[in-house]
């Protein structure tokens, strides 16, 4: 019997705590953020409002993305760690407060993407029963858009072109030219985000970076675009970045680049130049391409028309890394010259001919005098040098003579 009333006892308090739970007030807590969109580099900040609930303590976890949100600062009694917040608060006369609003947790965007926000808690009245507060999130925008102040000057209103173009992480390829607007780098898998600075020729065009934050292992793709000032003209530069966990299998430079029939101009880099220009002679329709990679596992294949046109003839050459993930593009402008060109550029040729030739003949004259100035001073030195031995002979013929003399005189007093 008694323990028939113990298990009465025990349904009846289970029973009391499901009715107490399903009775607990339940509502969403309300995130407020000063701006909805952030600009890489801007700060915003984001307050907590509780419901119109009677609490007497609680906590609170803020979880964000660390790759995209630097936490700046926050209330007296929170506490960041690396992509989380905790605050802590208790009512000092433990009597309940209703229409709490916690913060400002003021926030720095780093890389432009979506960054979302969750907030969850613990919740409690006066009476330490848990209040039950659903939890909440909030996404912000970020933008990697540039969008330069006007500012005052004689600047080309139609320029789209960038002027400075720099990475957080060296190794881009080849060097900055703001003509140029396919560039290369390859990362290491600790690498999340790239900082770009991308500052336009015109501090009054728009700039629009793309890309740079998320990096996924593999390929990531960077994009800046660039409007002008009076939004005539438009140009995107791309970034091709390789996250990868082995940098040599990612190598997709070339180590050689030549072509039989002329010189590269400039000269050949692996790293610094991607376009490269060689002029032909009117005559020459094919040519020999040398393309060898630094990677013996890459793979080189190139594209061009079997025979080599009047004018300009583009000619790419793409490396696909050992991963199969990376590739690097080369292209080669082969100019074939033109009837005309070809008689200027012989009628160049052979006036730098007759310069060599004039140049060598004066070099010869100049040669030919310093042989004859060098022979006559080494017959000059050759007669002093018999001179010399004649004196010495006589000197010594004296000297024994002399000798014979005092002998024979000192023997016939």
């Amino acid at each position: 019997m008694i323990r028939g009333k113990k298990i009465i006892i025990i349904l009846f308090v289970v029973l009391y705590f499901l009715i107490q739970k399903s009775f607990a007030q339940s509502s969403d807590l309300q995130i407020i953020a000063d701006k909805n969109e952030l600009i890489v580099g801007e700060e915003g900040s984001l307050t907590i409002k509780l419901p119109s609930t009677n609490i007497a303590s609680f906590t609170l976890e803020i979880y964000y993305n660390h790759d995209n949100l630097d936490y700046i600062s926050g209330p007296e009694t929170s506490n960041g760690t690396e992509n989380r917040i905790i605050y802590t608060w208790t009512d000092s006369q433990a009597k309940g407060q209703n229409n709490i609003a916690v913060g400002p947790f003021t926030f720095r965007a780093l890389a432009g993407s979506l960054a979302q926000i969750n907030v969850i808690g613990e919740f409690y009245d006066e009476k330490g029963n848990e209040v039950v507060i659903n939890p909440q999130n909030f996404t912000w925008n970020i933008s990697e858009e540039v969008q330069t102040q006007n500012v005052e000057g004689n600047f080309d209103k139609a320029s789209a072109n960038l002027d400075i173009l720099r990475l957080s992480h060296e190794g881009i390829s080849p060097q900055f030219d703001t003509n140029v607007t396919e560039y290369y780098i390859t990362v290491d898998k600790s690498v999340d985000t790239l900082d770009v600075e991308a500052i336009p020729e015109n501090p009054n065009a728009k700039v629009e970076v793309s890309g740079s934050g998320k990096m996924i292992l593999g390929k990531n793709t960077i994009t800046i675009k660039v409007t002008s000032e009076d939004g005539t003209q438009s140009k995107t530069y791309t970034i091709y970045v390789t996250k990868t966990d082995d940098i040599e299998k990612a190598n997709a430079n070339l180590e050689i680049l030549a072509i039989r029939q002329g010189t590269l101009i400039p000269e050949f880099s692996d790293v610094q130049y991607t376009e490269y220009r060689v002029e032909i002679d009117n005559s020459i329709e094919t040519i020999d391409i040398l393309a060898i990679p630094q990677n013996q596992n890459a793979n080189v294949t190139i594209q061009k028309d079997d025979v080599m046109q009047i004018g300009d003839n583009k000619i790419l050459i793409n490396v696909t890394a050992e991963d199969g993930i990376t590739n690097k593009k080369y292209e080669v402008t082969v100019h074939r010259r033109t009837e005309e060109e070809q008689k200027v550029y012989e009628k160049e040729q052979q006036e730098q001919i007759r310069k060599a030739e004039k140049l060598i003949a004066t070099v010869n004259n100049e040669t030919k005098e310093n042989i004859e100035i060098e022979e006559i001073q080494e017959e000059t030195e050759q007669n002093e040098e018999r001179n010399n031995v004649i004196i010495i002979i006589i000197a010594c013929i004296l000297v024994v003579l002399i000798v014979f003399l005092i002998i024979k005189k000192s023997k016939n007093p």
